[in-house]
């Protein structure tokens, strides 16, 4: 008995694609990648702390230069209440335009290569 097999979906194709390039290579090479993963920073991290580096350069600034560089802070404030209340955050999109990745498709990669390395028992 046969079973038709699915293509993948265009967005997990990237991953496919990975995981069947790495898969030729020896273990060595999978806990190499491991290790990078482990290293990647995350949409959502960069976000933060982008957000967290405004903060600090705005309230400096308000101290030593002009008080009228608590706006930046304001601006700060809302951007951070937009990437936790909201489904998408312009900082985010904009480190997703260049290049940078979800923690959940970090995650992907990782879990399917440790599939891969033979982690998971069947």
């Amino acid at each position: 008995m046969t079973t038709d097999l699915h293509p993948p979906r265009k967005p997990l194709q990237k991953l496919y694609d990975r995981l069947a390039k790495i898969s030729k290579r020896e273990c060595g090479d999978l806990d190499l990648r491991l290790a990078q993963l482990e290293r990647e920073w995350s949409v959502g991290q960069l976000v933060k702390a982008t957000t967290a580096v405004l903060l600090l350069v705005g309230v400096s600034l308000m101290v030593w230069i002009h008080v009228w560089w608590i706006i930046l802070i304001a601006l700060t404030g809302i951007v951070l209440l937009q990437y936790r209340f909201g489904q998408r955050s312009w900082l985010g999109e904009l480190f997703t335009y260049c290049g940078f990745r979800s923690g959940a498709q970090i995650e992907a990669d990782r879990t399917a290569l440790k599939v891969l390395r033979g982690d998971y028992p069947e």
